[in-house]
């Protein structure tokens, strides 16, 4: 029974250490000026829709992550107009963020070649919670209704 014991333990030490090396490691976290100064995109907006996106890779066969669009409520940095494409990482291992359909986030965006792209790792939170105290020192925001249309 002992030795059964000792056994479950160490698979258990060993899977945890499978699990901590492919974890996602963030460097400490910004001060809200200076995130909304290094980030390409800061606004809040409601998550309408979410997928799961594939793209071919030349060493693997593929690699995912998740595409989000929010319906832009207003922002403070950025080009953006009603709808903006955020890409995150498909789980916490690549620091992906999990938006939830419906709910309304402070989003702090990179440019990337896909696109914008947010991670766990940037000061991204839901706007009820703690969004709405974290922008008064941001200045005034801009409506996207405000600005002109994008020409094609």
């Amino acid at each position: 029974m002992k030795r059964c014991t000792i056994l479950a333990l160490l698979a258990f030490i060993a899977g945890s250490w499978h699990i901590m090396a492919i974890a996602c490691s963030c460097p400490k976290t910004l001060p809200p000026i200076e995130a909304l100064e290094k980030a390409d995109a800061v606004f809040v907006g409601r998550v309408v829709k979410g997928e799961v996106r594939r793209h071919p890779h030349p060493k693997i066969k593929y690699w995912e992550d998740r595409s989000f669009t929010f319906e832009v409520k207003q922002f403070w940095k950025g080009e953006l107009q009603r709808t903006a494409t955020v890409e995150t990482g498909l789980n916490d291992g690549i620091c992906g963020y999990h938006f939830i359909i419906g709910r309304e986030y402070l989003v702090y965006a990179r440019r990337s070649e896909e696109g914008l792209y947010t991670s766990i790792c940037t000061r991204t939170k839901l706007w009820h919670h703690e969004g709405k105290s974290e922008v008064s020192e941001f200045g005034e925001s801009k409506s996207p209704e405000n600005e002109k249309e994008a020409t094609p």
